[in-house]
């Protein structure tokens, strides 16, 4: 658990005091999980594993503003990969399908002027499927 307060900041301007505010983009909850499972058959050999990740609530400024554009909500990504080797073969087949939930969420959000307080933002990558193929040469 990630508790973040500011002590004694003042913002550049000079006019706001920031004190007791939290960090930016510290979330109070993170975790991982991960499973792999390698197997061996008659044909050859494989693997098939899934990737999970946590990130609890979070601002993405220091002055916590609290519309929800500027701060993210607690989300979950995962992936889910496979991959082959016939026998004794020098070449291997690969999948992943990555953000499997096909969650959208903020990236980042950075000002974009500080005078008409617009913003830009920066979302994630989409749910994605890839295939690869190897070949071991040497």
């Amino acid at each position: 658990m990630l508790r973040t307060e500011f002590t004694d900041f003042t913002a550049p301007t000079g006019a706001t005091s920031l004190k007791g505010n939290e960090f930016a983009r510290a979330p109070h909850q993170t975790a991982n999980v991960s499973v792999d499972w390698n197997f061996h058959t008659g044909i050859g050999n494989g693997s098939v594993g899934t990737h999970w990740n946590y990130t609890g609530h979070y601002f993405y400024l220091v002055s916590n503003e609290k519309a929800s554009a500027l701060q993210q909500s607690a989300v979950w990504l995962g992936d889910v990969h496979a991959s082959f080797r016939p026998g004794n073969s020098r070449w291997e087949l690969s999948g992943i399908v990555t953000n499997i939930t096909g969650n959208r969420y903020l990236a980042q959000v950075l000002p974009y002027s500080a005078t008409s307080q617009t913003f830009t933002y920066q979302y994630s990558n989409p749910r994605m499927f890839l295939l690869s193929a190897r070949v071991d040469f040497f």
